[in-house]
């Protein structure tokens, strides 16, 4: 769905969900750069190594392969509004609901471990993420008006 939804008609042909065979000679590995606490261990977040190179693998949560370009393309596409080059992946009224703090003055209990662990300030929640997108562009078939 990604794929067929989202990178190609942005033109992100080095993005996808998984490594891609054609991706891994540009894989960079990841490297946790803090030690002890936080919700994932560094050896846990390091572990994603051995994942990604296996074949059909596709991490929702953190499984996107993807360069600097792509990632660029992504992010003017939501900063103009949802389109890109006269492609529209996402209403104006999408963008401005996916970017309204949906929670006020609630924190986003499930960060709080990676907050104090970081000495981050709290923050509202808003909708992020690859299953907002799927939920965005669900909404975007089912009403007229977004």
């Amino acid at each position: 769905m990604l794929e067929e939804e989202i990178f190609a008609p942005l033109r992100m042909r080095d993005t996808s969900l998984g490594l891609r065979k054609d991706l891994e000679t540009h894989y960079c590995p990841v490297k946790a750069a803090w030690s002890g606490g936080g919700v994932l261990p560094p050896e846990t977040v390091e572990g994603m190594n051995h994942l990604m190179p296996m074949p059909g693998n596709e991490i929702p949560g953190g499984g996107a392969v993807s360069t600097m370009e792509n990632v660029f393309r992504f992010a003017e596409m939501l900063r103009n509004g949802g389109e890109l080059d006269g492609t529209r992946i996402l209403s104006p009224a999408m963008i401005e609901y996916a970017s309204r703090n949906q929670t006020g003055d609630f924190r986003m209990v499930l960060m709080d471990l990676v907050l104090s662990s970081r000495n981050w300030v709290p923050t509202p929640a808003y909708i992020s993420g690859s299953a907002s997108l799927s939920a965005a562009k669900e909404s975007h078939r089912d009403q007229s008006e977004c």
